[in-house]
């Protein structure tokens, strides 16, 4: 069961952006824009952050609607999933990270599979120009 709950999170992360844990927080995809890294430019990443405010869909709705149950049923499931993944106060979720305190690491994994050019720096050169002149020779007859 928490490994079919652990890749509803996944999934739902990755085709909505945002996933709300009730009573735990808010999981949320956000992208960070490329940054000049000395004559280069890093490539865009998505990176994941955990925020206390309960603001997108909730875990309890994604499981109702993945495993087509009542929200009731949905609601235990998820109860039973938070106690499995609760260890002295952190929430670990394989695959995805961990929540203690309001603070969230991300895995490795998820962050490489966002960011597949994760790390890679793009060198812009500049490209020569050819200019072709036209030459007009003009000829007078006397």
């Amino acid at each position: 069961m928490v490994n079919e709950v652990n890749k509803i999170i996944k999934n739902t992360l990755i085709c909505r952006g945002a996933l709300t844990l009730p009573n735990v927080g808010t999981l949320r995809i956000v992208r960070k824009s490329a940054q000049v890294v000395g004559k280069g430019v890093s490539a865009p990443e998505y990176i994941l952050t955990f925020s206390s405010s309960e603001d997108a869909q909730s875990l309890i709705d994604a499981i109702a609607s993945v495993a087509t149950i009542s929200f009731a049923d949905a609601e235990d499931i998820y109860l039973r999933w938070l106690d499995k993944v609760r260890y002295d106060g952190r929430v670990v979720i394989e695959g995805i990270g961990s929540i203690c305190d309001k603070s969230f690491k991300a895995e490795d994994d998820i962050i490489s599979k966002l960011n597949p050019n994760r790390g890679s720096v793009i060198t812009p050169t500049k490209r020569r120009r050819f200019s072709i002149g036209c030459l007009a020779i003009i000829v007078i007859k006397l």
